[in-house]
Formats: C-alpha cells, structure tokens, sequence
C-alpha cells in the first residue's frame, strides 16, 4: 500500500490531507482482505479565531472495498461513500475546553459494515477537562 498525509498553512486557514491506497491480501487465499478499502482520503480545513476559538470542515471518502453480504454471506462490493463535517472548539481555560461536532451533514446513507447502516446525521459536544 501507499499512505501520504500533509498539513499546510494558507492564508486563512490551516489545512490537513491525507491519502491511502491499500492492497489487502490474504496470502492464503489469495483474496482482498474483507472491510479494508482500496482508497481513503480525507481533507481538514481549519482556522483559530485567536482566544482560544477555532473552527473547521472536513470530509472523508472511501471507495473500493469487498464485504460479505449479511444475508447471503456472498462476498459483495461495498458502496464508496463521503462523509462531511464541521466542528469547532473553545479553550475556556488552560484546562477546559468545549467542542462540538456534526458529523455526516448530507444525511449520506452507507454501511461501513454491509447490513449494519452507519448512523445519519448526528450532532455532539464534550467539556474536556485536564488537570
């Protein structure tokens, strides 16, 4: 497989990339490995407002993966799918931190597991705390 990642600043915003290209093989068999995808890519695009605020966006794509089908137990082709994000983050204190997340903005409809779908849209938030 090939794997490569880069973090850059432009101007505005700060910017994170990744890419995977994955050859999965059980050498026994001679067959691609269930669940782990050809291709992954994802991108980040983010800024700090300054006082501890930042925002940012973000999505991640999957494509070319073999699975088993959860009736039939046939080997079948995964669906690619891309899932979209946007989060933001506020540094209270040195030890506290707020952070909020939506997660799956388009409502994409997939399975990272075939017969198990993933979860739609969804919104989160945490307090991190360290001490």
């Amino acid at each position: 497989g090939l794997e490569c990642s880069a973090q850059f600043a432009l101007p505005a915003v700060t910017a994170r990339t990744s890419y995977t290209y994955l050859e999965a093989e059980n050498v026994t068999s001679g067959t691609r490995l269930l669940r782990r995808p050809r291709q992954h890519a994802s991108v980040d695009l983010w800024h700090e407002f300054g006082h501890g605020v930042s925002l940012g966006t973000g999505a991640g794509w999957v494509a070319q993966r073999e699975d088993v089908n959860a009736s039939t137990f046939a080997r079948v082709d995964g669906e690619d799918y891309l899932v979209a994000r946007v989060y933001g983050a506020w540094q209270v204190t040195p030890q506290v931190a707020l952070k909020a997340r939506l997660e799956n903005l388009f409502n994409e409809r997939y399975e990272e597991v075939n017969g198990y779908p993933a979860v739609g849209f969804g919104g989160f938030a945490s307090v991190e705390w360290t001490w």
